[in-house]
């Protein structure tokens, strides 16, 4: 799938929408990004760029094709290289927590374990191999794209793709932590 129109960057850090919002970034340029939190989950999948991410005391040197789970309440800030001519692309998926629970309560998982600060083996940092990549970022670009469109059935397989990322992301996440990375 091919990456949908760039979205002008907000300082936003608060949500619109009751469920979740999408967004596909790109950069020549942007402002420091002050240290902050929110209180719904963000998966934050880093596409190009020189960015340093801090997660709480954790820092993560970024890798294009890095996925990030953060949440909520978690402090966490992205730190740019002033040198790097590169754009900063990333996509950015904010999930509204009552609302991702309230669906994972109709079912017999947690939607939301690969964020799970408690776990003593969490880490916010997945690097996956591209073949384990492509499936996760094609669903977000897919996500994204199915926002801009503004019919029911298009939100509702919006949010379908969404569990579907979840899924993915909380196995890759498993398998990681079985692996020790």
């Amino acid at each position: 799938m091919t990456a949908p129109q760039s979205q002008r960057f907000s300082q936003r850090q608060t949500m619109r929408r009751s469920d979740f919002e999408a967004f596909f970034y790109s950069d020549d340029y942007i402002r420091d990004v002050a240290m902050h939190h929110h209180d719904f989950f963000e998966i934050y999948l880093f596409l190009s760029g020189r960015v340093r991410y801090t997660v709480e005391s954790r820092h993560y040197d970024l890798m294009p094709g890095d996925i990030l789970l953060i949440s909520p309440q978690e402090l966490h800030q992205p730190v740019f290289s002033r040198e790097e001519q590169a754009p900063y692309s990333r996509i950015v998926v904010w999930i509204d927590a009552d609302w991702i629970r309230r669906l994972g309560s109709l079912y017999a998982c947690d939607p939301c374990c690969c964020f799970d600060v408690a776990d003593p083996a969490h880490t916010n940092l997945l690097r996956l191999s591209g073949a384990e990549r492509k499936p996760v970022f094609d669903l977000a670009l897919s996500i994204i794209g199915r926002e801009e469109t503004s019919d029911a059935f298009s939100e509702l397989l919006a949010a379908v793709q969404l569990l579907e990322l979840l899924v993915r992301l909380n196995r890759l996440h498993e398998r990681a932590n079985r692996r020790g990375e």
